[in-house]
């Protein structure tokens, strides 16, 4: 979110909280990004590296009182992807991919940057 000292991100997770890419996934797992005073002393904070890569992005906002599927947030996917094709990307594989939370610009809503790792 602008202006926060963090940033959120997340993905699906398999039962043993692996990255998921099934519709079906178990749950979900956030990802926080912390400064490096607050890891010192922690002994119980579990901490992971995103790796650097090269991303294609696209921003999506909705709701789910209107659509309580998230179908915006697939068409958002689909739309990530159509980019990708028309833009003679390549996905990694395996993929990377994440969503970014972020301020929406309207109240009740769900603003979220999607990113997926494409080959260099």
């Amino acid at each position: 979110m602008e202006n926060k000292p963090y940033r959120i991100f997340g993905h699906n997770i398999d039962m043993e909280g692996n990255l998921s890419y099934s519709p079906d996934n178990v749950s979900y797992k956030l990802l926080v990004t912390i400064d490096d005073d607050v890891i010192q002393g922690e002994k119980d904070l579990k901490v992971e590296t995103i790796e650097t890569g090269e991303f294609v992005v696209t921003g999506i906002e909705g709701n789910f009182e209107s659509d309580p599927q998230g179908n915006w947030i697939k068409e958002g996917w689909q739309k990530l992807n159509k980019m990708i094709k028309q833009k003679g990307y390549s996905v990694k594989c395996p993929a990377r991919y994440y969503e970014e939370v972020l301020e929406p610009s309207e109240s009740g809503n769900l603003r979220l940057d999607l990113y997926l790792e494409i080959k260099q």
